[in-house]
């Protein structure tokens, strides 16, 4: 009886390790594959349009306009990381000033016809107009945004992001 026992154990934790295997590899894949599928902007109006949104968000940071973030903000991101008014602007990066927004470099993937994904990444910096005399060195913060850009209806929403992908490989920032 021992010993059915033990084979029986055997073989359902060798099935175990076996699922657990191709799960990994699957997921894994799949992230791998998202990468793969991405392809750096090179249209200048797509390019800052992006910016535009980015832009937007950088002033609703800086004015503390909670209702204008919470609406831009993706469904996913605030379902998944559970934000609300209180958490909200803990999010984002700290913008004590008027700020602008500064595209450096973006990736994009097409999700549907209509339905556009992009990675940017870039640099908050003071909102300063400048004479023609001497300008000074500005203090700049990187910033990582996804945006999600559908076409058809004419929105967006946006997503803090870790900068994972411009951090891997050739990042030519």
């Amino acid at each position: 009886m021992k010993e059915n026992n033990s084979k029986v154990l055997a073989v359902l934790l060798l099935i175990l390790a076996i699922v657990v295997f191709f799960v990994s590899l699957f997921f894994g894949k799949n992230k791998k594959e998202d990468e793969e599928n991405l392809s750096i902007v090179n249209n200048a109006s797509e390019f800052f349009t992006v910016n535009s949104c980015i832009y937007r968000v950088t002033n609703y940071i800086y004015k503390k306009d909670i209702n204008s973030l919470l609406y831009v903000l993706s469904s996913k991101y605030k379902k998944e990381n559970k934000v609300d008014e209180t958490n909200l602007l803990d999010k984002f990066p700290k913008i004590t000033q008027n700020s602008t927004f500064v595209s450096k470099k973006m990736y994009y993937k097409k999700i549907s016809d209509d339905i556009t994904k992009y990675y940017v990444f870039g640099f908050i910096r003071q909102n300063i107009l400048h004479d023609y005399v001497a300008v000074e060195k500005q203090e700049e913060q990187k910033a990582y945004f996804i945006v999600v850009l559908d076409s058809n209806k004419q929105i967006f929403s946006i997503e803090p992001y870790s900068g994972e992908i411009f951090m891997e490989g050739d990042t030519n920032e």
